[in-house]
């Protein structure tokens, strides 16, 4: 009785045309992934950008006495005036609605956010000034409403 032994496997040029193919896959993709990641991240920071107004506008119904205000800021304490937001951006409690952090007046920092990833920047249009928001004990903004807000 004869055997015959069987291996099983691949040869070496079979496994050369995997290998090229998946590296030819790869190379189409990796254009459109880069894309994605792009996406996503502009998606993040502008449900973050949306979650901070509303927290802001939440608390200001929880303080009907006070002003919340949301601003651009330098060093996560005050407002720097400017209507850049991409550099980071603060949730102050501001009792006297003077939009300047005075602890003797009872203001203080709720919330900070850093600068935008990416190199992406924030602009603000349609509010009355652009350098801030500001939320009153009714929830409504200090000025008009916001009519669009462009993160590119």
């Amino acid at each position: 009785m004869s055997r015959i032994n069987k291996t099983a496997g691949f040869t070496v040029i079979e496994l050369l045309i995997v290998v090229v193919v998946v590296a030819v896959t790869a190379l189409l993709a990796m254009p459109s992934f880069r894309e994605m990641i792009l996406n996503n991240r502009m998606v993040s920071q502008t449900n973050l950008i949306t979650s901070m107004v509303s927290y802001a506008r939440s608390e200001a119904a929880k303080r009907p006495d006070v002003f919340i205000t949301v601003c651009p800021t330098d060093d996560m304490v005050s407002c720097n005036g400017s209507s850049s937001w991409e550099g980071g951006w603060i949730v102050m409690l501001d009792a006297d609605g003077d939009r300047v952090n005075d602890a003797g007046d009872g203001d203080s920092v709720l919330y900070t956010m850093g600068s935008l990833e990416g190199g992406n920047t924030l602009r603000v249009s349609g509010l009355t000034n652009a350098a801030y928001v500001q939320f009153s004990g009714n929830g409504d903004p200090g000025g008009a409403r916001p009519h669009d807000a462009k993160i590119g």
